[in-house]
């Protein structure tokens, strides 16, 4: 039996979820591979702590890490604060079975965080099942729960279902006070370079730390919600289409001041630069559409911000009904020559 299933094999073998295996010992690593693919899983095998990080890096769909406590390049116990710091800056955070003799478990307090669950060698027949179908369980009831929360809570952004629900909060506030909304879609420009020069995790710290300074930046009514990777919503409650070319100005400063900061403090030299447009929106629907008003508005959004055309740097005035989006004719207008910004060597016009 193949020690490393094929893409072919772990397609086949993944209903229950994807395992990383992580066992010096190539026939023990035979054995348990056998048990975890009569279960369903597919098993990836490492015979390293080192190549199993390398591993994480470049897939997402790992679920489970079945991790030996023993010392291989390094220990399980640097393995596990090094998983756990990675996890800090990404999405990624499978849960972790760290695998040992008794002796090696004097090494591991029994409350460590990072660690979902123990299996002492030599394991009960059964028990490898038992625990790691426990564990699955465990990451589909969390997964299952994540979209239910509206923001990140280390940073304030909200997610994309949160963003929607503030949406409709702020669309049903305007149409009672016939006021003015205005919206900025704007994406992360220069991701997939420091991507490419820096690796993965460098990408997903920079960008938090970039939008959560943004977000905080912001007025405190403001709503900054996350898209997609490098992609963000800003919506801007009592903010007209007068005011917005300001708003607009401000995020460019304050992300040309970030990429200064981090060429100061830092071996990075890619400036993120910010591709951008603004919309402000007037409600012209009745009370009973507000949800099909909403359901448009957010639909276009999800269309907009993946555009081409999203670095265009054009602000404009729509009008919102329950049947679509209208432009408000001659309201187009471009804010800044060029699209792009966010380089310290940008000049404002």
């Amino acid at each position: 039996m193949a020690l490393e299933q094929s893409e072919e094999d772990l397609d086949g073998a993944m209903s229950q979820g994807i395992i990383l295996l992580i066992e010096s010992d190539s026939d023990q690593a035979k054995v348990v591979e056998a048990e975890l693919s009569r279960l369903g899983f597919g098993v990836v095998w490492s015979n390293s702590h080192l190549k199993a990080l390398s591993i994480l890096e470049d897939r997402k769909d790992v679920d489970l890490v079945l991790a030996m406590a023993e010392p291989t390049d390094i220990g399980g116990f640097d393995f596990i604060h090094l998983l756990r710091h990675r996890n800090r800056f990404e999405t990624q955070c499978p849960q972790v079975i760290v695998i040992a003799a008794g002796e090696f478990f004097e090494k591991f307090p029994l409350d460590e965080a990072g660690i979902d669950d123990y299996l002492l060698r030599p394991y009960f027949p059964g028990e490898l099942a038992w625990r790691v179908n426990k564990a699955v369980k465990a990451l589909r009831t969390r997964q299952l729960r994540a979209p239910m929360h509206q923001t990140e809570l280390s940073s304030g952004i909200y997610t994309a279902p949160g963003l929607k629900k503030v949406l409709h909060e702020e669309l049903n506030k305007i149409f009672r006070k016939k006021a003015a909304l205005s919206v900025v879609l704007f994406r992360f420009q220069g991701l997939e370079s420091i991507h490419l020069n820096h690796g993965r995790m460098m990408v997903e710290w920079l960008e938090r730390d970039l939008s959560t300074a943004i977000r905080n930046s912001l007025r405190s009514y403001d709503r900054l919600g996350k898209l997609e990777q490098g992609e963000y919503c800003l919506v801007a409650p009592d903010v007209g289409s007068a005011h917005l070319p300001l708003l607009m100005e401000r995020l460019i400063q304050h992300v040309q001041a970030w990429n200064l900061s981090v060429t100061s403090h830092s071996h990075i030299r890619i400036p993120i630069l910010l591709g951008m447009r603004g919309v402000t929106i007037f409600p012209d629907y009745q009370p009973h559409h507000l949800e099909a008003a909403v359901k448009i508005f957010w639909d276009w959004i999800c269309l907009e911000h993946s555009s081409e055309a999203l670095g265009d740097a054009l602000i404009f005035e729509v009008r919102l009904t329950e049947k679509g989006i209208e432009r408000v004719p001659d309201s187009e207008k471009k804010v800044f020559s060029g699209g792009i910004f966010g380089a310290a060597t940008t000049d404002k016009q």
